[in-house]
């Protein structure tokens, strides 16, 4: 080693903060950023507030499915090209900043459509909204590769299952009496107040978020020794896949959750539709919430104390009822009276099994994060996350291949496909291995 590439690394050494100090301060900084950025996108959630708003404007399962795969599929193309650009780099943050200012600019110009809306959209709001959707989801994957890999150096593997688990348990803390009392009684409202109204305090918590996580504190990363040329950089990703059967089964496991998630963004279509609901996208988010809060840090503990593995195995089993129960409920759409309450079954049995994927929903996203930043090597921890994710593009659009099956088939037989990959999900989490002995 050259004397001046010891004193090159003397000095990254010294600007490390020390250790229980720097993990402690990202640690909260990190689940502050998660609390107000999780807090605020619930306000505009893609599987129930807009999947009430397009359907109710559109009555159009498959541009329900649309809004939900452009959630996903933005936000994952993106990262194969950061990869390449951040990992043979030893800081990331400023590219996490550069994805902040792109979506606080997407945000202000969302604002602006919505306010110069009359009282029903018009024949270009769609279009244009649909391209700012699309735009912020850009942005949010800019910011993904550099997020985790931030947050991988900084939070121990044994804290990382409480971390998220912390993050999301908050955040939805937070939004249970807002979605019961605010959002319920605000989507009542004419448009466009109403999705004015919540699209505003949605804009508020999501910037305090972005900004929040500028204050974390980024030690110096082990880089890459050099950029590779773009070919190769994808060449490796295949190689990856092609050697390590860990990441083959996860994708499989990740494929078959897909299309075991489906009927999360139909059960407002279904209420609908089946059940002859209106305006329950606010009974709907808080139950939603309540259902990600009380479980996420029972599976962040979970995860902690028993591996991911673990995690997964009890969420694919849950997966599997959760549509059995939904496709129940068309069945029971009468009307009780409890004392001086009214009460539709199907209505009730619907939001149970709308709770149970709200809980597999939380506890697969912290399980399966973790068990992907556990497997990446550090050197190439951007371009193995990128890759695992991009491997998963295509399943971004099943949302919307699954609206234009249920506009064409009906909601039960897309519940029952669910639940078959339920039971395939379950067989490929057993094949996993646990990358953490725990």
């Amino acid at each position: 080693m050259s004397i001046d590439t010891a004193r090159q690394n003397g000095r990254e050494k010294e600007k490390r903060p020390s250790g229980p100090l720097f993990i402690k301060r990202n640690y909260y900084l990190g689940i502050f950023n998660g609390v107000s950025y999780s807090f605020g996108r619930q306000f505009i959630s893609a599987r129930i507030v807009l999947s009430e708003f397009i359907y109710e404007f559109t009555h159009s399962s498959t541009l329900v499915g649309l809004t939900v795969a452009l959630n996903s599929a933005t936000m994952i193309w993106p990262q194969l090209f950061v990869s390449n650009l951040v990992e043979h780099r030893a800081r990331k943050k400023p590219f996490y900043a550069f994805s902040c200012l792109v979506r606080i600019i997407t945000i202000a110009f969302i604002f602006l459509l919505l306010a110069r809306s009359g009282s029903k959209p018009r024949s270009y709001f769609f279009p244009l909204f649909f391209l700012l959707y699309f735009i912020f989801g850009i942005g949010t994957g800019i910011g993904i590769i550099p997020f985790y890999d931030i947050i991988s150096r900084t939070i121990p593997p044994t804290k990382r299952g409480s971390f998220f688990g912390n993050r999301r348990f908050w955040s939805g803390l937070l939004m249970f009496p807002f979605a019961l009392f605010f959002v319920h009684r605000v989507v009542r409202w004419p448009f466009p107040q109403n999705y004015l109204t919540l699209f505003a305090v949605s804009s508020f918590w999501v910037v305090m978020g972005l900004i929040i996580f500028l204050f974390v504190t980024e030690p110096p990363g082990i880089p890459r020794a050099r950029r590779l040329r773009f070919k190769y950089h994808l060449a490796s990703g295949f190689r990856t896949l092609r050697r390590n059967k860990n990441c083959r089964n996860l994708l499989l496991m990740r494929f078959f959750a897909t299309i075991g998630d489906l009927p999360m963004a139909f059960y407002i279509p279904y209420a609908i539709k089946i059940l002859g609901l209106v305006k329950v996208s606010g009974i709907f988010l808080a139950f939603f919430t309540l259902s990600r809060v009380l479980p996420s840090l029972f599976w962040g503990k979970m995860g902690d104390r028993k591996g991911n593995k673990f995690v997964l195995a009890m969420n694919a089993i849950l997966v599997t009822i959760a549509p059995l129960i939904a496709i129940a409920a068309g069945s029971l759409s009468k009307v009780v009276h409890i004392g001086g309450w009214e009460a539709n079954v199907g209505e009730v049995v619907l939001i149970m099994a709308l709770m149970i994927s709200g809980t597999t929903f939380s506890g697969r996203s912290i399980a399966q994060v973790n068990f992907l930043l556990e497997m990446a090597p550090e050197r190439r921890r951007p371009s193995f996350i990128a890759f695992m994710n991009t491997f998963a593009f295509p399943l971004a659009f099943f949302p919307l291949l699954g609206g234009i099956f249920a506009d064409a088939f009906g909601f039960n037989l897309l519940f029952f496909i669910s639940f078959l990959s339920g039971m395939a999900m379950l067989y490929f989490v057993l094949r996993l291995e646990e990358v953490r002995k725990t």
